[in-house]
């Protein structure tokens, strides 16, 4: 189990002056509103080309990939006229399984604008979806000397490493560290380490005992747990946004949200408010122990979700490659202990067979928050009750 010496409350440090971004307007709109208004333009015959664009965006965010092909397809629109529109018709064709018509819509849309940094992470992408590591592995290269390119996508990550060894990713990390996202960044070094035998460096970047935080949520929700509990668990089932076993996350037997923070529910927000005063305490007591990763960034957005786990649910081993800090605050647990439903933390990467830390078994309470760096690999254990187990996941992600 975890020490003691983790265990805080959410009202007891002097916070840390972070600088809290709002997302982009359009992430305020749930999926479902978005996708009801453009079929109803397009119905109408108002569909403009931000509409089109509108729709196929919001079946992307909530994995209706067939319905964004077939969008793609029925819009006939030629390669290069609108780059953002080729980004996500290339993003649906890789999700239905067409990587080389991905790779068709790239390589036109390329002959137009053969400098823009997303089109090319996404011809990369379908690339290495078609087995063509090689040629996928020099333009990675390229990608980490190009300014305004995207952040290396943890499969790109994963590919250096297989391509070009341990040493050199190690020298890559430190090179080119704004390259990477955060956690895809401490992961991928910790796996070098281990590889290189450097068991005693690696094992400073997972010491649980002073980078994991449980926090008593009781106090800086100012009501009774239980009922404000009983609230939020009744609006996160009214979500619209929820996808059942989702393709590119870890949720097993159970439904996830894209995002949540544009639903207006009432203790959602209550409870997102008091999950940032949360996490400015960890911060703060991060850097009063001088803790060099948790350093915060300056300015940071909150990317929250909802997991209902339905019986025998679970989360498949993970990690959050776009987060600084992750965190999850659990809603219900109903029948949890240390052989079900519990939380696993850190766990061995995949493909690691030896690792120096004792992975940690947790068993949540209602109306606690756990706060961990994102690169922590972990799981959760099947639950077994009948009744479904919800929590509220949120990453931290610098801002810049």
């Amino acid at each position: 189990m975890v020490s003691e010496s983790v265990v805080s409350s959410a009202t007891t440090a002097s916070p840390a002056h972070l600088t809290w971004q709002t997302m982009p307007a359009e992430n305020f709109f749930p999926p479902a509103v978005r996708i009801a208004a453009c079929r109803d333009a397009m119905a109408r015959g108002n569909a403009s080309g931000k509409a089109r664009q509108t729709l196929l965006a919001a079946l992307l965010d909530v994995e209706r990939f067939e319905e964004a092909a077939d969008l793609v397809r029925q819009a006939q629109s030629p390669p290069g006229r609108d780059p953002e529109w080729d980004i996500r018709a290339i993003r649906a064709l890789r999700a239905v399984g067409r990587p080389a018509e991905a790779l068709a819509v790239a390589d036109g849309a390329r002959g137009c604008d053969a400098e823009h940094p997303s089109l090319a992470f996404e011809r990369v992408m379908a690339l290495m979806e078609l087995g063509r590591d090689r040629d996928a592995g020099d333009h990675i290269l390229d990608f980490l000397k190009r300014p305004g390119a995207p952040l290396l996508h943890p499969r790109m990550s994963a590919l250096l490493v297989r391509l070009q060894g341990a040493e050199f990713m190690l020298d890559t990390l430190n090179a080119y560290p704004a390259r990477f996202s955060p956690a895809d960044r401490e992961h991928n070094r910790i796996c070098c380490l281990l590889s290189l035998g450097r068991d005693a460096e690696a094992d400073s970047l997972m010491a649980v005992d002073r980078l994991l935080a449980r926090v008593d949520m009781a106090p800086a929700l100012g009501m009774d747990v239980a009922a404000f509990n009983a609230d939020l668990a009744s609006e996160l089932r009214s979500l619209s946004s929820l996808v059942k076993n989702p393709k590119y996350r870890s949720t097993r037997q159970g439904f996830q949200t894209e995002f949540i923070l544009g639903e207006t529910k009432p203790r959602v927000h209550s409870l997102l408010r008091a999950m940032k005063a949360a996490v400015e305490n960890y911060f703060s007591d991060a850097i009063r122990r001088q803790i060099p990763y948790l350093t915060p960034p300056s300015e940071v957005f909150l990317y929250p979700w909802v997991v209902r786990l339905g019986p025998g649910g679970y989360q498949d081993s993970h990690i959050h490659p776009s987060g600084w800090v992750s965190g999850c605050y659990y809603v219900t647990t109903p029948d949890v202990d240390t052989h079900a439903g519990a939380l696993c933390i850190p766990t061995a990467p995949p493909g690691v067979a030896s690792i120096p830390w004792q992975p940690h078994t947790i068993v949540p309470k209602a109306g606690e928050l756990m706060l961990f760096p994102s690169h922590f690999w972990h799981h959760t254990k099947p639950h077994r009750s009948d009744a479904e187990r919800i929590c509220i996941a949120f990453d931290v992600i610098p801002a810049c």
